[in-house]
């Protein structure tokens, strides 16, 4: 071989290509399971180590926040996860994780509150001010808090912070707009968007009366429906909060809320109270994911329900996401992430790119095999391996000569997923010949 790497592939080709007999078949044994307790909290559930084929894409995991609220709307505490019942489009599903949200110190919170400055607003303002502020007082120390105000544009005027005192001299910057529209599914879309990259659990607390410039529900209004779907595909929450009883955007509002798996609800005359309220009831939710056996690819949506199945609280209220997406977004704004400035976004783009058949995603992975970032290009190569392109084994091939570590060993690995998904021997030698007519400069 020319190509010092090349050996390399012949190696991991060794590993890869065990039970490659099988390879066109997605196989995901359900993983068997233990319980552990600690004094105080929930049992949790962990994997027990088992063998998984799998054909390039693991199975995609499906993270869930569920509330559980008694009549009084308190947190039930105490649950375990024989306690629930999960159901995806009708099949019932094994929880392979589960736990309290406050536990779970690797999801941190990261909370929005997006305020409409229109002038119907202005009494509402100051009152608003010291709700803030508030949050952070029934938050972790991992979590963050942001505020950001909005009419046409959005301006944000704290970005995350865990900082009091950060976060009570931006709210003495909120203004009330003048003049202008309410531009809510706009503000709504540009939030998304910057919360892409936070890890984690995410929630926007939308404080507006102007969904009467909203009209119709996810069912019949396609901008509807978008920002719902984008606010499940990224793990975010939306809480729409209405300053009292005169508005009438019901439908728009809770179909938001209950496809998010938020809520909806009136201030009342201390928005302090109810932002401590909601905090708590984040903090007390459960979190409990599974596999879902959906197909690689698919991003239609999934109905999902949840419920309890210990007697004795039939009248508690349980809440969360209606339905789920794909892990892969639609791909015109995967693509637009690949453009993004951050790197993080950029991989992650690139990597859910690897789920889709579009042909349209070629074209920019391939051009992200060149990423200033080595974890893009990396992430490209993988997710075009993944995909099963065959005639991009010679752009990945070059980046086995690559100078970060991490990028040359994804091109190995990605060159060895696309020997494992090579149909016939045949293939698999055409694509080490190309490998072996790569020149070492080229």
């Amino acid at each position: 071989m020319k190509h010092p790497a090349a050996q390399a592939i012949s190696g991991f080709l060794a590993v890869v290509l065990t039970g490659a007999a099988a390879a066109s078949v997605r196989e995901v044994p359900a993983p068997a399971r233990r319980e552990t307790e600690s004094a105080g909290s929930p049992r949790r559930l962990e994997v027990e180590p088992e063998t998984v084929t799998v054909e390039g894409i693991p199975p995609e995991r499906v993270r869930l926040s569920v509330s559980v609220l008694d009549r009084e709307g308190e947190p039930v505490g105490g649950l375990t996860a024989s306690d629930f019942r999960v159901i995806e489009d009708g099949v019932p599903q094994k929880l392979i994780e589960f736990g309290l949200e406050s536990e779970q110190e690797d999801r941190p919170l990261s909370a929005v509150f997006l305020i409409d400055r229109s002038t119907s607003m202005g009494r509402q303002m100051h009152k608003w001010k010291d709700a803030c502020v508030a949050l952070l007082s029934v938050l972790r120390p991992i979590d963050e808090v942001q505020v950001a105000t909005f009419a046409e544009d959005v301006e944000v005027l704290q970005t995350f912070t865990k900082n009091a005192q950060d976060l009570a001299a931006a709210v003495q910057r909120i203004k009330v707009w003048g003049s202008g529209g309410t531009r809510i599914l706009k503000a709504l879309d540009e939030t998304l968007t910057g919360m892409r990259s936070r890890r984690g659990r995410k929630v926007i607390f939308l404080l507006s009366d102007g969904f009467e410039e909203v009209r119709g529900t996810i069912a019949t209004n396609p901008a509807i429906a978008t920002a719902a779907a984008r606010a499940v595909q990224s793990q975010t929450a939306i809480v729409t909060i209405l300053p009292g009883a005169a508005s009438h955007p019901w439908l728009t509002v809770q179909d938001l809320a209950v496809h998010t798996g938020g809520w909806w609800l009136y201030s009342g005359d201390d928005p302090v109270a109810v932002v401590k309220k909601l905090g708590e009831r984040l903090l007390h939710s459960y979190y409990m994911a599974y596999d879902s056996p959906r197909l690689p690819g698919d991003q239609t949506r999934r109905r999902v329900e949840v419920s309890l199945a210990r007697a004795g609280l039939e009248r508690a209220v349980v809440q969360t996401v209606s339905g789920v997406y794909g892990d892969a977004p639609w791909i015109e704004y995967l693509l637009e992430d690949l453009e993004e400035e951050d790197p993080v976004l950029r991989a992650r783009a690139a990597a859910n790119l690897g789920a889709t058949t579009d042909k349209d995603a070629r074209k920019p992975l391939v051009e992200a095999l060149q990423d200033e970032s080595p974890g893009v290009r990396g992430a490209a190569a993988i997710a075009l391996a993944e995909r099963g392109d065959l005639s991009a084994v010679r752009p990945i091939g070059r980046l086995l000569k690559d100078p970060d570590p991490d990028a040359r060993a994804s091109a190995v690995r990605a060159l060895g997923i696309m020997l494992t998904k090579a149909p016939d021997g045949k293939t698999r030698d055409a694509i080490l010949e190309t490998l072996e007519s790569i020149e070492p400069d080229e």
